[in-house]
């Protein structure tokens, strides 16, 4: 129903201020125009039972026609975008009809209060002049119309000269007031909306301009984020160039051990260059392809170790995004490097949840290999990697336990609050 609505009263007026005048003329035609029809039915069935031979009831439905016919014409006018010629149409109109009327029924004050209708309508929809105009036209209209009731001798009175200064004065004085009120409502009206139109346009242009801006910043990120990367994967490749040519194999698997944590920080730069969203990642995605690639680069036989993952949907800033990945590439690399010797097969699991009533991040990392000695103290450690762990786990604000049973299990316990807009 609604979309018949804005069909019935669209129109290809451009300015919002017209268009909107238009709609709301073209509501109140298509009222008008049922009301005529209305009008008319109801006459033709009081001309057939009530009086049939009363001349005059003729002249009322030829008139109500041409009222009727004349608010489709303005009707169609407005809608093809012709917006002053539809409204002057109807307005001249219904004042012919009005004074048609007058002179066929005689004066009557609610078929005068037409005038003001016009008058008001004149104002409001074109403009202050237009209400005086019509105000004008209106005033003639009646003058010819009391002039022509007097020849006519419809109208008798003791003493016509005091009845039509009467009249007049009064129609002339209601008018003028009407028009001189509408001009003022009018031109307040459309001061108001000149001025929501310009507050409107500068908000838009402040808007595009901080879009504009926002994009630029966006797309110098983005490519600082691939720079970055590409300066990463240079190092990564210097590293390994540099290894290869060691024949120590404890210098050969520390700068292997550096190479995969330089590939780390990288990737977490590859994943915010492709992905919409430069400020955050999705570290489930990451973890994924950092896993495979550390599976790739300790173990002989890939397939030998089982990698379970079982990640909340968490999504993280860069600084911890590269913080968390280097701490799992630390503890991973450490169960693919040492928890499986002498054994053909074994389960890495990794696990991070999230505790949204305590704002909290638990990540796992346990394997079922032959464990570390459980006097180990976790923050007064020789080894580099898990001393990376115990700072980076401090940064963060976290906490880390270590439990050797039945293989190794590091929990580590992070603030995490979730972004909600995400």
């Amino acid at each position: 129903m609604r979309s018949i609505f804005e069909k019935l009263v669209s129109t290809p007026i451009k300015d919002p201020y017209r268009a909107q005048q238009a709609r709301y003329f073209m509501t109140m035609v298509t009222a008008f125009a049922i009301l005529f029809v209305i009008v008319i039915i109801t006459l033709i069935i009081q001309s057939l039972i009530d009086n049939p031979e009363d001349n005059g009831l003729g002249f009322s439905i030829l008139n109500t026609c041409l009222v009727f016919f004349s608010a489709l014409a303005s009707y169609l006018l407005v809608k093809k975008g012709y917006y002053n010629q539809g409204i002057y149409v109807f307005l001249i109109i219904m004042i012919v009809g009005t004074t048609f009327a007058l002179i066929n029924r005689g004066l009557s004050f609610t078929i005068t209060l037409i005038y003001a209708v016009v008058v008001v309508t004149a104002g409001l929809l074109v403009g202050p002049k237009s209400s005086m105009i019509f105000a004008s036209f209106s005033i003639i209209s009646y003058a010819y119309t009391f002039n022509h009731l007097v020849v006519s001798n419809q109208i008798k009175h003791p003493n016509i000269s005091e009845m039509a200064t009467y009249n007049f004065s009064g129609l002339i004085a209601s008018l003028l007031v009407l028009a001189i009120l509408t001009s003022i409502i009018s031109k307040g009206l459309r001061t108001q909306v000149n001025e929501l139109h310009k507050s409107n346009r500068a908000r838009v242009k402040a808007m595009n301009e901080a879009n504009k801006a926002l994009n630029e910043k966006e797309i110098l990120l983005r490519e600082i984020h691939h720079r970055v990367k590409n300066n990463l994967q240079i190092i990564s490749s210097l590293l390994s160039l540099q290894s290869t040519q060691h024949g120590d194999e404890k210098t050969h698997k520390m700068l292997m051990d550096t190479q995969n944590r330089v590939k780390s920080m990288a990737l977490i730069h590859e994943k915010l260059y492709m992905t919409s969203d430069i400020s955050h990642i999705d570290f489930d995605e990451y973890l994924k392809v950092l896993v495979n690639h550390m599976a790739l680069s300790y173990l002989i036989d890939p397939g030998s170790v089982k990698l379970e993952l079982d990640i909340d949907d968490i999504v993280l800033d860069v600084d911890n995004a590269i913080s968390c990945g280097l701490v799992i590439n630390e503890l991973v690399s450490n169960s693919m490097k040492y928890a499986f010797i002498g054994r053909s097969d074994g389960i890495i699991d990794i696990s991070m949840k999230v505790d949204d009533q305590k704002d909290l991040m638990i990540l796992m990392v346990s394997d079922n290999g032959v464990g570390i000695p459980r006097s180990l103290d976790i923050h007064n450690l020789e080894s580099l990697g898990l001393q990376l762990v115990d700072t980076l786990v401090c940064e963060m604000k976290g906490h880390v336990r270590l439990i050797s049973k039945e293989g190794t299990k590091f929990i580590i316990t992070l603030p995490y609050v979730r972004n909600r807009g995400l």
